[in-house]
């Protein structure tokens, strides 16, 4: 399947609404972000497509190893739910937190037959980025997809 560009974006959690942020990317100087207004912690993005553009080109560049992260496109789902987790300081990390979050995403997955052991390499960008934005803020993303 590919998708098109996004038809509609709702995210539902606070935090990430207010700053159109729907994966709750932290600020490291993304194309079109500035600090939150709150806490500076958090990009904040004029648009939710423009939060949304810039979830997409964070796990793209996780998938090609071009981060610090230690990622690239032979890590599994699960490694990259514990990486994605993994600086949180909003957040208690205890085992049901990041097992919810890997499930949440395979859940949400479900169409590419993924499991907690796929490469994320072998998962469509888009399609992971929507996962993370309903497990991070409940964001809901409509697009119009094709059969390839």
């Amino acid at each position: 399947m590919t998708a098109a560009d996004p038809i509609a974006i709702e995210i539902r959690s606070g935090k990430a609404a207010r700053f159109n942020n729907p994966g709750n990317l932290e600020f490291r100087g993304q194309s079109g972000a500035i600090p939150d207004r709150e806490a500076g912690r958090f990009a904040q993005f004029r648009t939710p497509e423009e939060g949304l553009e810039a979830l997409e080109r964070d796990i793209r560049a996780k998938q090609s190893g071009n981060t610090v992260t230690g990622l690239d496109a032979s890590a599994t789902l699960e490694h990259f739910s514990q990486v994605w987790l993994g600086g949180r300081a909003n957040r208690e990390n205890s085992e049901a937190t990041q097992r919810a979050h890997l499930e949440g995403m395979v859940f949400m997955l479900r169409d590419f037959d993924v499991s907690k052991r796929t490469p994320i390499g072998k998962i469509p960008t888009w399609a992971l980025a929507q996962a993370v934005a309903y497990v991070e803020s409940e964001t809901l993303v409509v697009r119009s997809l094709k059969e390839e």
